[in-house]
């Protein structure tokens, strides 16, 4: 148990730095297909075997949890944002070491983990999941930000949300962005190669810029 007497806590030495800062978006449920909870103790393990950074929402329940876990034993640097009062209704969930920052709301811990992500996996999840999905999307479209995300579509489960954004684009609501929006697989392996080779452009597109 982390105890709460100052607003940020670490229990464990911080690492060197991870190549990248890979934010996971997912749920605090485990959900109801196998499929799925697979497919997140699967990026968790990859985040860590690849030498990544796991940015998440701090919590070791569902599937967050079991992101966590599955990087810690494999090795990842973690860093955690939650709000002050879920963190303290999960006190009885035990946690993997990790560097944890309590926030003052679901805001400020949306803000802090966008800023932090170099990277954004979305793994099946709910309303704080959309939330999350759809601020990085809309920071995208007006070119605030030109972070990755990566739908990562486990048993399907985003296929409406990928029929909601051509609706939009369809019916006049949003104009078709030069270069994707979202990129989206079936494989926890095709999205980490993805937020790797994302990163690799921008970097390079930066550079360029510079020049």
């Amino acid at each position: 148990m982390i105890p709460l007497d100052s607003p940020e806590q670490n229990n464990v030495a911080r690492e060197p730095a991870r190549s990248l800062a890979i934010c996971v978006f997912c749920g605090s449920r485990p959900g109801r297909r196998a499929g799925v909870t697979a497919a997140a103790q699967q990026v968790g393990a990859l985040i860590g075997q690849r030498g990544h950074e796991l940015v998440y929402g701090g919590s070791g329940s569902g599937l967050m949890g079991e992101v966590a876990r599955a990087a810690r034993v494999n090795d990842a640097l973690i860093t955690g944002y939650v709000p002050r009062y879920i963190y303290e209704l999960e006190l009885g969930i035990e946690l993997p070491p990790q560097t944890l920052h309590i926030t003052s709301d679901l805001f400020e811990r949306k803000q802090r983990m966008i800023e932090h992500g170099d990277a954004f996996i979305a793994l099946p999840g709910g309303y704080g999941t959309l939330d999350e999905i759809f601020e990085v999307l809309s920071l995208g479209y007006l070119r605030i930000t030109a972070k990755p995300l990566i739908l990562l579509n486990a048993e399907n489960y985003w296929d409406g949300l990928v029929d909601l954004a051509n609706s939009l684009h369809e019916e006049g609501f949003a104009d078709r962005a030069p270069g994707p929006s979202f990129r989206i697989t079936r494989s926890p392996d095709e999205a980490i190669t993805m937020a790797e080779e994302s990163t690799k452009v921008l970097a390079r597109d930066s550079m360029d810029m510079a020049r």
